[in-house]
């Protein structure tokens, strides 16, 4: 993954206190408008439609993504906490793992996000088959739902 400046690294939305929030309901698409969907289980997948996810605060410039299911929180995980290249991304409940299951969103000169797992340096969010880590990550963009 490229090496971003530390001023690519913001936040979403500061407030007033210095912490960067969200808290809000998104679809996540790529610049195709594919949009990042909650397949059932344990699946993500992409779609015309996609999912309204919910990016919520966790902290130090980090964030839980989820989709609601019948009161439960699904979050996105990143499967048995391993950073490698092509590792899946699924929706887990909280596991307690929070390195698995934090997320920053890098901003690009486009505008659009880089979403980078808390336990990776060097792999972001992409969507080949299937959703994984990667070296090149895809570049997604935040839509208000």
């Amino acid at each position: 993954m490229a090496t971003k400046s530390n001023a690519q690294m913001w936040g979403l939305e500061k407030k007033d206190n210095g912490k960067f929030l969200i808290d809000k309901t998104y679809k996540i698409c790529d610049e195709n408008n594919n949009y990042i969907c909650d397949n059932g289980g344990n699946s993500l997948g992409v779609n015309s439609t996609g999912t309204e996810w919910h990016i919520e605060f966790y902290e130090d410039n980090y964030y839980k993504i989820y989709v609601i299911r019948s009161g439960v929180k699904y979050y996105f995980d990143v499967l048995n906490a391993y950073d490698t290249e092509n590792r899946t991304v699924q929706l887990q409940y909280q596991t307690g793992c929070h390195d698995a299951q934090s997320w920053k969103f890098l901003l690009q000169p486009d505008d659009s996000f880089l979403i980078v797992p808390r336990l990776s340096l060097t792999r972001g969010l992409t969507y080949s088959s299937s959703m994984k880590l990667t070296s090149n990550p895809t570049s997604w963009y935040l839509k208000s739902t």
